[in-house]
């Protein structure tokens, strides 16, 4: 079977894959049920991907698949955020018997709650920054760039975002979105201080750090550090072993660092069979 015809002959699959009556649409490609010729050539290049024989495939050619699949995919999230907004605004859901968008997207594009809730948040984001969502059609930017350059509306407001705008898709042209998250963090700490420290006083009063033992005699660390927290328990360069700066705990002479969330707790973790301790960072 060829591409063309495989593309042309599939039918809508209904949620679970049932191929019932009822249920949302998750596919639907071109056979003549009113599909787009957009969603007609993306049925027909899918299918062609499909029937790509892997084994025979050397690695060079399979990166290259890699590379243009993601920029494919990119630019396709693109276009589900721009056609996601105004749908929102004519409340396209309501004709579906939606309660609201998120329920909708739940329902009709088989998406967890969280995750639709995160789509629809970054597409309302990227609204307020056209040359941000134009770059990220134009697969200038990945999704990943998109998203970090979308903070920027919660965090400075619309016009603050925009103004940072080119500084942040001139650095997203040649860093990765965890270094333009960087320079966006750069930037919120000239435009808006106050608004800055006080997002980094309520992470550090979070900051905590839980130390307890399993019934196989396992410890078990769970915590969350901010970010100077977690570098200086990370680097090699610590003041002193076991201690990390900037923590209530004092270091042992074994090296290991007390629990001091209680005048007790240090005694109590070195004789008891079950030890348990809570630093609070």
């Amino acid at each position: 079977m060829t591409a063309s015809t495989t593309a042309t002959s599939a039918r809508p699959v209904t949620d679970g894959g049932t191929g019932g009556a009822e249920g949302p649409v998750a596919f639907a490609a071109a056979d003549g049920g009113g599909a787009g010729e957009a969603q007609r050539l993306l049925g027909l290049a899918v299918a062609a991907f499909d029937e790509d024989d892997l084994a025979a495939a050397d690695g060079a050619a399979i990166g290259d698949d890699l590379v243009a699949m993601r920029s494919g995919i990119d630019r396709l999230e693109a276009q589900f955020s721009r056609r996601l907004v105004r749908f929102e605004e004519t409340h396209g859901y309501e004709s579906a018997g939606a309660a609201n968008l998120i329920s909708w997207m739940r329902w009709a594009c088989r998406m967890g709650t969280g995750a639709a809730a995160r789509r629809l948040h970054l597409a309302r984001q990227l609204h307020e920054l056209p040359e941000t969502e134009s770059a990220w059609r134009s697969g200038a930017i990945s999704t990943g760039h998109a998203a970090v350059i979308g903070r920027a509306v919660d965090e400075v407001g619309a016009d603050g975002a925009r103004s940072a705008e080119p500084t942040l898709l001139e650095a997203a042209e040649r860093m990765n979105p965890g270094h333009v998250w960087l320079v966006g963090q750069q930037l919120r700490h000239c435009m808006d201080r106050e608004g800055a420290l006080a997002d980094a006083n309520a992470v550090h009063a979070r900051r905590r750090l839980n130390l307890s033992r399993n019934l196989d005699g396992a410890f078990v660390i769970d915590g969350l550090l901010d970010a100077e927290g977690a570098l200086s328990c990370a680097l090699p360069s610590t003041p002193s072993p076991g201690h990390c700066p900037g923590t209530n705990g004092s270091p042992r002479s074994d090296g290991r660092t007390r629990s001091s969330s209680s005048p007790g707790a240090s005694s109590t973790a070195a004789t008891s069979p079950h030890p348990e301790g809570n630093v609070r960072t």
